[in-house]
């Protein structure tokens, strides 16, 4: 019996080691980490430090893009411009920086726009610049559009002709063809 009894408490201590091996562990981990002290927290501050400068970066990189989006969202604003001329010339509703005059002949319009439009596409349209519905009688009529063509070629082979490249040349007519002042809605897009 003896001998049972030496067994139980053998087997009794062998468990009981077995069992509490990992909270023996876990216990030296803690104590290893509350064992750094200062140097340790030192440790950890420098390391922080070091995370908060990767954000301020990440953030000043974040800020450049959006500015450079923003930049290439006011270009492509910019590339579609329009503007409703009244009959005597004058300009209603209008893109920024778009202006207008009629030339001395009947039926002759000028529109300057803000920035060069050589390259781009003008449709018109004969029409009132009125905010309700149009007045009636609707005037009728014909309209044509053209940049002025020597722009296309200034600089080129030392032509210094003065061509107008922000400028779209408007003419209208009557349905008979005769020309006469009537006011009209110009839009422009750009590549």
């Amino acid at each position: 019996m003896r001998n049972a009894k030496t067994l139980a408490i053998v087997v009794a201590l062998g468990v009981g080691l077995i069992f509490s091996a990992p909270f023996a562990a876990q216990a030296k981990k803690k104590h290893e980490r509350q064992k750094g002290g200062l140097p340790a927290l030192e440790d950890r501050v420098d390391a922080l430090t070091i995370r908060v400068a990767a954000l301020e970066t990440a953030d000043i990189e974040q800020e450049t893009d959006i500015m450079a989006l923003e930049t290439a969202v006011a270009a492509l604003q910019g590339q579609n411009q329009f503007a409703c001329v009244n009959a005597d010339g004058t300009i209603g509703n209008h893109s920024t920086g778009v202006t207008s005059g009629a030339l001395p002949a009947a039926g002759q319009f000028e529109v300057d726009f803000p920035k060069d439009i050589h390259l781009c596409a003008a449709v018109a349209t004969i029409g009132t610049n009125s905010a309700s519905s149009p007045t009636p009688p609707v005037a009728m009529g014909f309209i044509s559009v053209a940049g002025d063509p020597s722009a296309a070629t200034e600089g080129v082979s030392g032509d210094t002709g003065g061509a107008d490249s922000d400028a779209i040349f408007v003419q209208t007519a009557s349905t008979l063809g005769v020309a006469t002042s009537l006011g009209f809605c110009l839009y422009v897009s750009c590549p």
